[in-house]
């Protein structure tokens, strides 16, 4: 069970309805109304680079202040993950983790999601937040509240946490029991190739794990083992297969649908 902080402060019991792996976007009904009006939902297609936002998480216009959007660019995470056309904003907040990311309308253009180090030539990193599209939300929702996760058809996953040096991707970690496991693909071993295509990068990866099919679909994989070369072949899966109900906790943020409805970040 969740507890979410409604109105007051006054915590209010409810249960995750809906998850989506593709964007991080999940759905929570709580188990009594918040009787709160819900925010609108704006335009992030029309946001760019220089744009002004308000980042708010929960508390009022004590815990909101000014940012501006960096850069809008694919997100790639370690997880098997890719977040297209990503909000990059500074200055960072704290409270990032299901925060609004609000335009000069007032309307919500995001929901925070993580903090990150943008890599700026010739300067160093910039200490930032990314922020999850609303555009990503609208035409999944119904999916997520009818039957918890979008109906399209799965993609291939494999059970695995990757990192990129040098244009060469590592495993470093593998999900116990998952396909990558199964398979034999242990912790610190190179993939250098998909289908008998070479790998260049993390999101190269995972482009070329997702184009050979759906959940299920075997995956060709070259593997470097200490100074072995093995061919493996993984049976991919379904990750809602292995997805597992967040443990109670309280959540704290902005209602975007009907008062019922709240999409977070995970």
């Amino acid at each position: 069970m969740i507890d979410v902080t409604g109105p007051e402060w006054k915590l209010i019991q409810a249960a995750l309805v809906g998850y989506d792996h593709a964007t991080g976007f999940g759905v929570l009904r709580t188990h009594t109304p918040l009787n709160v009006e819900p925010m609108k939902l704006g335009q992030s297609s029309k946001i760019t680079e220089g744009d002004p936002v308000v980042v708010a998480g929960y508390g009022g216009t004590d815990e909101a202040f000014g940012a501006r959007v960096i850069i809008r660019q694919d997100f790639v995470g370690a997880w098997e993950y890719i977040l297209e056309n990503a909000i990059y904003t500074s200055p960072p907040y704290t409270e990032f983790g299901g925060a609004a990311l609000i335009g000069p309308d007032g309307r919500l253009l995001g929901i925070g999601s993580l903090f990150a180090q943008l890599p700026i030539p010739g300067v160093g990193s910039l200490p930032c937040n990314v922020f999850i599209p609303i555009d990503l939300l609208p035409p999944i929702l119904d999916d997520l509240v009818a039957a918890g996760r979008p109906k399209k058809p799965a993609r291939p996953w494999l059970g695995i946490s990757a990192e990129a040096a040098h244009r060469r991707v590592f495993v470093t970690r593998v999900t116990p029991e998952g396909p990558a496991e199964q398979a034999g693909i242990q912790t610190d071993d190179l993939i250098l190739k998909v289908n008998g295509k070479a790998v260049e990068g993390l999101a190269d990866l995972y482009r070329k794990v997702w184009a050979q099919g759906n959940a299920g679909v075997d995956v060709p994989l070259s593997i470097l083992k200490g100074t072995e070369v093995r061919d493996i072949t993984v049976r991919s899966d379904d990750r809602y297969k292995f997805f597992q109900q967040p443990p109670k906790k309280t959540i704290r943020g902005p209602v975007d649908t009907d008062g019922k409805f709240r999409s977070k970040s995970s």
